[in-house]
């Protein structure tokens, strides 16, 4: 990158990283990516209505040491219920993970040992890789989107959560404290399994708080760029050159 005449990155988060390495400011540009419009996303008019059963978690990412999942997994096995409720099967709630399970082996082997080890077994769906409609779909479906990385770039599964109209709950490792607004859903630090568990707690009993995220979520939804206009910020950065 030294010798790069210009440098696009994907987030000022990341802007910050390259200049770190030594790469000069000016010479750093962000052009973020563009999100599609998303067909299941409900309107302010007709806001979505908690559907009967388990609070349905998902988590986009591929099963790599730094997306967290272990850290999710820990969390979501301490989860206790609210004084009042009764205890298991408190709280219904059931995860779906979406994303590779070859990219890094020997932590897909890890994390699934740790759901069956942890009684998590029945409570949590692999589904690997999956094309772009089975995708939507999982997100038409879900109640709230959780990642628990240790770094992101930027943060694409929170901008097509947003799209969805779908709460998150997301770690502030990386360009995530900038990808998410405080309006579409909450913050924890990056590897703190105690407040990564309260968070869930929370989101997960109240109904009425995922409602309010989702209907915050829906509005940044609508702010976000699409693909067109960034490619053609990407491209005038090109023809500058």
């Amino acid at each position: 990158m030294q010798f790069a005449r210009r440098v696009v990155v994907t987030s000022p988060h990341t802007a910050s990283d390259v200049a770190a390495m030594g790469v000069a400011p000016e010479r750093i540009t962000i052009v973020e990516p563009g999100t599609d419009a998303w067909p299941h996303a409900p309107t302010d008019s007709a806001p979505s209505v908690p559907a009967a059963g388990p609070v349905r978690l998902l988590c986009v990412a591929t099963v790599t040491p730094r997306k967290g999942h272990a850290l999710l997994l820990q969390a979501l096995a301490g989860l206790k219920a609210p004084p009042g409720l009764p205890g298991p099967p408190w709280p219904p709630w059931q995860l779906h993970c979406v994303g590779s399970l070859t990219r890094h082996p020997a932590t897909s082997a890890e994390v699934r040992a740790l759901a069956h080890d942890s009684g998590l077994a029945d409570r949590v769906v692999w589904h690997g890789e999956v094309d772009a409609a089975a995708l939507q779909a999982q997100y038409a479906a879900a109640d709230l989107l959780v990642l628990a990385s240790l770094h992101e770039g930027y943060g694409m599964v929170v901008a097509e959560a947003l799209a969805a109209g779908l709460p998150v709950l997301a770690s502030d490792a990386g360009a995530l404290a900038q990808t998410l607004p405080p309006q579409a859903g909450w913050r924890v630090p990056a590897g703190d399994v105690p407040a990564l568990q309260a968070a869930l707690q929370r989101l997960i009993s109240d109904a009425a708080l995922r409602a309010r995220l989702s209907a915050g979520a829906r509005a940044a939804g609508r702010r976000l760029p699409d693909w067109p206009a960034q490619a053609a910020r990407f491209a005038i950065v090109l023809e500058s050159l």
